[in-house]
C-alpha cells in the first residue's frame, strides 16, 4: 500500500485518468439487468449463428454459406447496436421501446437465417446433421425472441 500511495503522489495526472477512465466505464454499463440479458441474448443469437456455419461449411457451398452468414451476422450486430442506442434514450423506463425498435431486424433475420436451412443437402437420415440442427435452432431462437419482444410489457408501478 505504501509504494502504491507514493506511485500515485508522483504521478498526479495518472490519477486523474484512472477517475476519469473509470467514470466512462460506468457511463458505459448498462444499468438495466433486464437490459443486459437481452443483450446477452442478441450476443448468444450471434455466437450461434457462427456455430451454426463452421458446422455447416463442409456439407455446403461455402460462399453461399458465408454470404448469408455475414448478412444475418450483420443484421444481428445492426439490432443489437440500435437495441443499445434506444436503450440509452429511453433511460430506465424499461425494456419495452428498444425491443419494439430490433423487432423488425429479428424477423428479417429469421428469415435469413432459415435461408442457411435450406442450402445443406437433403439426407436420408432421420437425424438431421449438426449443421442443419444449429441453424434451426437459431431460426427457432430468432423467431421465439421476435414474439416475445412483441409482446408489449407491463410498465413498471410508479
Amino acid at each position: 500500500k505504501k509504494c502504491r500511495a507514493e506511485a500515485l503522489a508522483r504521478m498526479p495526472i495518472a490519477v486523474a485518468n484512472q477517475k476519469r477512465l473509470a467514470a466512462l466505464v460506468n457511463e458505459r454499463r448498462i444499468p438495466s439487468p433486464e437490459a443486459r440479458g437481452d443483450v446477452d441474448r442478441l450476443l448468444s443469437l450471434s455466437l450461434h449463428c457462427r456455430a451454426a456455419l463452421t458446422a455447416l461449411a463442409p456439407t455446403v457451398d461455402r460462399r453461399a454459406a458465408d454470404a448469408l452468414g455475414n448478412k444475418v451476422l450483420v443484421e444481428l450486430r445492426t439490432a443489437t447496436l440500435l437495441y443499445l442506442s434506444t436503450e440509452r434514450e429511453a433511460g430506465s423506463i424499461g425494456t419495452g421501446k428498444p425491443r419494439a425498435a430490433v423487432v423488425d431486424y429479428l424477423k428479417k433475420t429469421a428469415s435469413h437465417a432459415s435461408e442457411l436451412v435450406s442450402l445443406a443437402p437433403l439426407s436420408d437420415e432421420e437425424t438431421p446433421s449438426l449443421g442443419v440442427a444449429l441453424s434451426r435452432d437459431v431460426v427457432d431462437m430468432l423467431h421465439k425472441t421476435s414474439l416475445e419482444w412483441t409482446v408489449p410489457l407491463p410498465s413498471p408501478a410508479v
